[in-house]
């Protein structure tokens, strides 16, 4: 296998220096802030409203940060910034205490009995919420079958986790809990002045009579990834997380850190603790600590300049640091080949890198580079044109004067978030992702993600995370003459049905093939994908796509100026090819000029942003429809496996490309070879075949001149 020599340019080398330290900003005036307000409907008294219903609302969120203490209050949610949980079922059973009410508990359960026939069922919606409301869909407390109340006057519930789509990964399911509606509480309510002083502080005892709970799904996963919002070209933003070409994805990374290593030096338990940060090794005149690659597919353009960097970290009292680690990215395209930044410098290979064969990845491996700039082993393993990567780099300063280890007390929730927003191109995916997905993949390493066993030391697998956001596409394979190799290279666009010279753009309209596009309007298009000649070698990092010539399209703009997608008329295209692939000796393939019909996204016509999500629809063009005909590619010829997405499941269908020495496939066999005699014998039958079918023509015209079914008189 061998190693491409890479050659791209970039601005500047980037070390990301903590700006500022910014420890809960003073206020400029006094301040009120009380534990309720208004939407928790909070009314003081001893004894509750025996007329008023209460309400609950419930907000499932996705967390890899420790809990904090709930209060009931919708200003719950502001402590930790978290993912809706989807598709969460709850179920709610009214109980009743057999003794004290403080010895009622939910785990293991004691201390109550249920009240029969009093049992709420809710499943969490697209926003991750269960409230009081009307139908019976997601999002609505339901009570036999049908929108539920809850009744005045002091009830007591068990709340149960009872079915989670996230049964499969790393989210652990949410406690049971026990609570009463309403919610009996104290309201407290302080004064601070203009040096952040507390001048007064007021309590009040009463009923919150809309409760608010978030209970969590926690993760013990160090580094997530997670879609924020969508907004359209017109910049607002979107009902849900739906995207299209022209859009633009707004994401979050958050690589959590530890307080948990009371030692000196590193532990090799694979999580990086604020005492192991003396421990980075010096190199290139820094002392790297951690790295981390964020892979955007071609799908997915890099909005320049829009990354934010922040570490936080709170007290145990809840007193919350914040800091500015500025931009910190370094950003490169692979474009036919080469890297391309912004700027003019060389970006070799990692120092001591082979020019052959895979990356050593023996350990220690850290640090993953030590002169910048040159290509870290975490931006391996992909050569599709158009994978951008950006790269991130935290020394041993940055971080410790980030996290602050010289403070006495506990450091908790202590994490790096980046956010940065990304446009949706139409260009396709590079990376092969699954139909219907804008996917994107994040890997990071640090230097104690490492084990020991057996006295050795020992890698650990890269750390990695996923993130996407739902669109419209479809996903086929482009191959050789007899469906054994995939081609890349091959470039695809959508035509309008019967024209296959009007091609749709990413302003959702048809132009002209070869006509200038609008400014800020791309093609549609898509171009089968080409696979690595590189590996790093290092353990758990995703390899990109491993199979050649596949075609996926993304970004199809199916939504309309409402917000919800179109009609199912205007969801139909045609396929046409417009630039055929070459192979390595520059031979360039043939291909067929007539379009394929037909691409059909019509079945989810009408259908908002927040339904999609909520039934995790891949807006995925119905295949069955699309017919390559005598283009088909027999995908049986290739060895297993060949045609998988990013995900390793089977792409089925494919379309072929012949060299100029072979057959077109719409070509049956061939003409005789003659030869003297034999050119004279066909001349002859062809003047006897001219003959009979002249004969027959005039027998036509005199006994079949009227049209079909009418009768002839005698």
């Amino acid at each position: 296998m061998r190693v491409r020599q890479v050659v791209a340019r970039l601005s500047a080398v980037v070390v990301c220096a903590a700006m500022a330290l910014l420890t809960v900003w003073p206020a400029q005036a006094d301040t009120t802030s009380s534990t309720y307000d208004s939407a928790d409907d909070f009314v003081a008294g001893i004894n509750p409203d025996p007329g008023k219903k209460p309400n609950l609302s419930l907000f499932k969120r996705l967390t890899q940060m420790d809990g904090h203490k709930a209060t009931g209050s919708h200003q719950d949610s502001f402590k930790a910034l978290m993912a809706p949980g989807i598709g969460v079922e709850f179920t709610l059973t009214e109980i009743r205490p057999t003794g004290k009410i403080s010895d009622m508990q939910a785990t293991p359960p004691s201390g109550f009995s249920t009240v029969p026939g009093m049992v709420y069922k809710g499943t969490t919606d697209s926003k991750g919420a269960i409230q009081v409301g009307t139908g019976t869909g997601p999002g609505v407390w339901t009570k036999d079958g049908a929108a539920a109340e809850f009744p005045a006057g002091v009830h007591y519930y068990l709340l149960h986790e009872s079915g989670t789509p996230y049964s499969g990964s790393d989210y652990a399911a949410a406690k049971d809990s026990i609570f009463g509606l309403p919610y009996s509480a104290r309201n407290t309510t302080k004064t601070t002045d203009a040096s952040g002083r507390v001048t007064s502080t007021t309590s009040v005892e009463g009923f919150v009579y809309n409760l608010h709970l978030f209970p969590k799904n926690m993760t013990e996963n160090q580094l997530t990834k997670r879609a924020v919002e969508v907004k359209d070209a017109g910049g607002r933003v979107r009902s849900d997380l739906v995207a299209q070409a022209g859009d633009t994805v707004t994401w979050e990374i958050n690589q959590r850190f530890y307080d948990g290593n009371t030692g000196g030096g590193l532990n090799r338990d694979g999580k990086l603790d604020m005492k192991e940060l003396d421990a980075c090794p010096i190199s290139g005149g820094h002392t790297d600590c951690y790295e981390l690659a964020d892979r955007l597919p071609s799908s997915l353009a890099y909005a320049q300049g829009s990354s934010s960097v922040v570490a936080s970290w709170e007290e145990e009292d809840g007193k919350l640091h914040t800091t500015d680690l500025g931009r910190c990215e370094q950003n490169w395209q692979n474009v036919a080949g080469a890297w391309v930044g912004s700027g003019g410098l060389p970006l070799p290979l990692a120092p001591g890198s082979p020019t052959d064969g895979p990356m050593a990845a023996s350990p220690p491996r850290w640090p993953m580079y030590n002169q910048a700039p040159h290509k870290s082993l975490l931006m391996y393993d992909s050569w599709s044109a158009g994978t951008t990567f950006l790269q991130y780099r935290w020394v041993r300063d940055d971080l410790v004067a980030a996290f602050r280890p010289d403070l006495p007390g506990r450091h908790l929730n202590m994490k790096v978030t980046i956010r940065y927003n990304t446009v949706v191109t139409g260009l396709g995916d590079s990376e092969a992702a699954p139909t219907g997905e804008l996917l994107n993949t994040v890997s990071a390493d640090h230097v104690d993600n490492t084990s020991v066993a057996g006295g050795a030391i020992a890698a650990r697998p890269v750390i990695r995370a996923q993130a996407w956001v739902l669109t419209a596409g479809f996903q086929f394979a482009k191959t050789s003459r007899n469906g054994d190799t995939g081609l890349s290279g091959a470039v695809f666009r959508l035509a309008k049905p019967g024209d296959g010279n009007l091609h749709l753009a990413s302003d959702g309209r048809f132009h002209a093939a070869g006509s200038p596009l609008p400014n800020g309007v791309s093609w549609i298009q898509a171009t089968s994908n080409k696979t690595s000649d590189e590996s790093s070698g290092l353990p758990g990092l995703q390899s990109g796509p491993t199979s050649q010539g596949i075609v996926t399209f993304t970004g199809i703009p199916v939504l309309g100026a409402d917000g919800k997608v179109k009609p199912a008329g205007d969801l139909r295209y045609d396929l046409v090819e417009v630039t055929a692939p070459r192979d390595r000796n520059g031979t360039v393939y043939r291909f067929s000029s007539r379009p394929f019909s037909s691409v059909d996204l019509g079945e989810y016509a009408g259908r908002t942003p927040e339904a999609i999500v909520q039934g995790r629809t891949r807006l995925a063009a119905n295949m069955g429809r699309l017919v390559f005909g005598e283009f088909e590619a027999n995908l049986s010829n290739a060895p297993a496996g060949s045609y998988q997405d990013l995900n390793g499941d089977p792409v089925t269908r494919g379309v072929v490309n012949w060299k100029p020495d072979e057959s077109a496939p719409e070509r049956v066999g061939s003409l005789p070879l003659t030869g003297g005699i034999g050119i004279a014998l066909m001349l002859l039958a062809g003047t006897t075949i001219m003959a009979v079918i002249g004969y027959q023509a005039h027998r036509r015209l005199i006994w079949d001149g009227l049209p079909y079914g009418h009768h002839r008189a005698a």
